[in-house]
């Protein structure tokens, strides 16, 4: 990893995965990343003893380049959070230190996640009559809105956003730039923010305000690249959180995949889905 400059911004997310890394996440703050994988979907850091963690790449938003996070401590993430000169690669894949040792929370801790469960019914997204999804995961607005719910999404992506528009997409999905504003004057049962929004500098605690003020009753963090640990989560503002878990046995697998360049319809059946409730007590 290149040395980072004194510079460092006043960047919420990373004033808080320090302090998880000084508590809830202390016993696996010391591991070393063996190695990181930035591939065209996703991206895995590997760490010592085969902590593994997802992120989003963002390839398509030229996200610069990313130095090796190789021989670093998974709590190094919280620097390359706070430096004003990290890339967007270099956020996404601290996130992935911070992920990998999340994951390793949930496997030495029996019960710390609610696993194998529906994220919308646990969630009670069924019930909801409108639910704003920022960050356009297809399959899962798809089922919310064969169930009647009023399902709008947000997204920065211009092949998102034509597919909204193309007639074949039961969701319309408008430019992530109108989220907060629409948040912000409330009708939403729940919102839902994808994992990506973790690696633009204070996007994911900036929608959670807007989600409240608006009303929300539930503010979930999203995703297979969303595997933080639940404390962060609320520190953010968030209610819940809603990911994937990779198994210890699944793990070499997994890494192999993601370096091959699959995307999660084809990864998914190494994951466990679970769903946790954001709490900072």
């Amino acid at each position: 990893m290149r040395e980072q400059k004194s510079r460092y911004g006043t960047i919420p997310e990373a004033r808080v995965v320090r302090e998880a890394f000084d508590t809830v996440l202390r016993r696996w703050r010391s591991l070393r990343v063996e190695r990181v994988i930035h591939s065209l979907h996703y991206g895995a850091v590997v760490a010592e003893g085969g902590a593994l963690g997802l992120y989003y790449t963002h390839a398509w938003e030229r996200p610069g380049p990313i130095e090796s996070l190789a021989g670093e401590a998974l709590s190094y993430s919280w620097r390359i959070l706070a430096s004003l000169d990290s890339t967007l690669s270099e956020r996404a894949a601290a996130w992935g230190a911070v992920a990998a040792a999340t994951n390793e929370w949930i496997s030495e801790t029996p019960g710390a996640v609610e696993a194998g469960v529906d994220e919308a019914e646990r969630l009670g997204l069924y019930d909801a009559t409108a639910v704003a999804m920022i960050g356009f995961i297809e399959p899962l607005a798809n089922r919310l809105a064969e169930r009647g719910v009023r399902v709008v999404a947000f997204d920065r992506s211009p092949a998102a956003r034509s597919w909204g528009r193309c007639g074949k997409s039961r969701v319309p999905v408008l430019p992530d730039t109108y989220a907060v504003p629409a948040l912000r004057e409330g009708g939403f049962d729940a919102v839902l923010v994808s994992g990506s929004a973790l690696a633009h500098p204070g996007a994911a605690p900036m929608l959670a305000e807007a989600a409240r003020e608006g009303g929300a009753r539930i503010v979930a963090l999203l995703g297979p690249s969303a595997s933080i640990h639940p404390w962060i989560c609320a520190r953010l503002g968030y209610t819940h959180v809603a990911s994937s878990h990779p198994p210890r046995e699944t793990r070499e697998q997994l890494a192999d995949m993601i370096s091959r360049g699959y995307g999660y319809r084809r990864i998914k059946k190494l994951l466990v889905k679970y769903v946790a409730e954001c709490r900072v007590s």
